[in-house]
């Protein structure tokens, strides 16, 4: 039987799905994470067996290979995985950075903008009757990741600083000290600047709650976070001279915060895109059945 295999390669697991040339899923098999900056060997010898375990004692001709894994963009040891899964699989090989790869999947390898929010923040557009993917974004907190769950506890947090030197408090004030363990925000300080960056975009859940019921000063960081998201991206979509027909949101901020979701969509429908995808159950590793 010929088959297409489809990786996720994400930070924490890694999903493989084998399918049909007709869409057809056919066999699944999750393993752990594989990321070829954090440790290459365990990386390529991930994938390597998760394709093994995979396949098992089935027959397959393996037509395809497309993976989605963070990090890989110039990546120098990309050329050494790649040659080492044709060479062992005897087929072909693609490897993109994970959005692209949701990006394929959504709009099945054709054109249309990508917001992703998760940790962080990035964008990843496609224009029509274009083969090329420009990424915007993904750089990392010191250069914005606007829209994203560090970008929006980081407002938070300075606002929680702001006011605790000016002598108030409030619900926000007191929500975000109370999850930090302390009884006021300077004591957090030390703790803040020696934690990862998932730690201090957790706390990006705390204005979400509040913004729902009603919290002024939460509802406005969510809104300046998504709108100076959706103002640069769009900045550097004009500034090419391209425009945006389809788009879609995607990552855990767009997921469980509705109203950054909805801050979006009204900016865009603003601007005359309406067109959007849904993507709620999507899976992305579908991203090999669209692969020209």
């Amino acid at each position: 039987m010929e088959v297409l295999i489809g990786i996720d390669a994400g930070g924490t697991k890694t999903n493989l799905v084998a399918y049909e040339k007709n869409g057809a899923e056919i066999a699944i098999y999750r393993t752990n994470a594989a990321n070829l900056t954090n440790d290459r060997g365990q990386a390529i010898s991930t994938i390597i067996e998760g394709i093994a375990a995979l396949r098992g004692e089935n027959d397959w001709e393996i037509s395809h290979v497309s993976i989605g894994m963070a990090g890989v963009v110039k990546n120098p040891l990309l050329p050494e995985m790649i040659a080492k899964i044709e060479e062992i699989y005897d087929t072909t090989v693609c490897v993109v950075n994970d959005v692209v790869f949701a990006h394929k999947a959504i709009f099945k390898n054709n054109a249309g903008l990508l917001l992703s929010a998760g940790t962080g923040s990035i964008a990843v557009f496609r224009a029509e009757k274009s083969e090329d993917f420009i990424i915007i974004g993904g750089h990392g907190h010191l250069f914005g990741d606007y829209g994203s769950g560090y970008d929006i506890a980081k407002r938070a947090l300075v606002y929680t600083m702001e006011g605790t030197d000016s002598g108030k408090t409030d619900q926000l004030m007191q929500a975000i000290c109370q999850k930090l363990g302390v009884a006021e925000i300077r004591a957090a300080i030390p703790r803040l600047y020696n934690a990862p960056k998932s730690e201090i975009a957790s706390l990006a859940a705390i204005v979400a709650k509040l913004a729902a019921d009603g919290d002024t000063i939460c509802c406005r960081i969510l809104d300046e976070s998504a709108e100076q998201f959706c103002s640069k991206i769009l900045a550097v979509i004009k500034s090419k001279g391209y425009s945006v027909q389809k788009f879609a949101l995607w990552g855990s901020v767009f997921q469980k915060n509705e109203r950054s979701a909805a801050i979006i969509k009204n900016r865009f429908s603003l601007e005359g895109i309406t067109d959007e995808m849904l993507v709620s159950d999507l899976e992305i590793t579908t991203a090999v059945l669209y692969e020209k």
